[in-house]
């Protein structure tokens, strides 16, 4: 009886292989299916928790967005998480914006909040942000320069780390790029750093990229300041602490 047994089960084990294999492309159909419907719903049920709305999206590399808050932030049930304007980046001939500020003012959160909402309309997740008027344009690609690459290990320092990834950022940019650049130009001789982060910028300007820094070089800001393909932003100090506001 129990070799009956195995026998039977070695049966029905066959038949089920040869019926996988017989069905094997539509099987694979209907799993590539779900996985699909599964990612649709994961991408509603995350702009219904950031309570998020679908922008207008073109091909022209403009971003607005009225009350934008960080969806990292927010997927962190924080009570007071700062809202943001974005006010037509990328639109009537404006290619960039120049962020200044002191240190722990929000800079940096802003450049992660734009590369992320390009990011989610990219995919085809609701953003953070008030309907009126929200517009996220299709960039691609997204391209980030933010934090410290050093390595002991791979023989890099603080400014080598960053010549490396402006490097692929140069190789990889282009019309309708959205390129987000911490501190361009940091971690060496501020006469040299300002030189090459100046001539980084006015290369990835005339690839038609879109660019957002952050910088404390006064020769950047003055740039930004003559030069109508820029828009300056600072972010917000009141009675000598940050706002976070841009």
């Amino acid at each position: 009886a129990e070799v009956e047994l195995r026998a039977e089960e070695a049966r029905v084990w066959r038949q089920l292989t040869e019926n996988i294999v017989e069905h094997r492309d539509d099987i694979e159909r209907a799993v590539a299916a779900a996985a699909q419907i599964d990612i649709v719903v994961a991408r509603y049920r995350l702009g219904e928790k950031l309570k998020g709305t679908i922008p207008v999206v073109k091909d022209e590399g403009v971003m607005n967005l009225k009350e934008a808050r960080h969806p990292v932030l927010l997927l962190r049930d924080l009570d007071d998480v700062v809202a943001n304007d974005i006010d037509n980046f990328g639109a009537d001939g404006n290619q960039g914006i120049v962020l200044s500020g002191p240190n722990s003012g929000g800079k940096t959160i802003i450049l992660k909040l734009m590369g992320l909402v390009a990011l989610m309309a990219r995919d085809g997740i609701p953003v953070p942000a008030q309907e009126e008027g929200a517009r996220v344009d299709f960039f691609g690609p997204v391209l980030a320069d933010i934090g410290d690459i050093q390595s002991v290990d791979g023989d890099l320092s603080t400014f080598s780390g960053h010549m490396l990834v402006c490097r692929e950022v140069l190789a990889s940019s282009g019309r309708n790029a959205l390129v987000l650049m911490d501190e361009p130009g940091s971690g060496t001789d501020p006469s040299q750093g300002v030189a090459i982060a100046q001539a980084l910028l006015e290369s990835l300007l005339k690839s038609g990229s879109r660019v957002a820094i952050t910088t404390h070089f006064l020769e950047l800001k003055q740039l930004a300041a003559s030069d109508d393909r820029f828009s300056v932003g600072g972010m917000q100090f009141v009675n000598g602490r940050p706002t976070y506001k841009l």
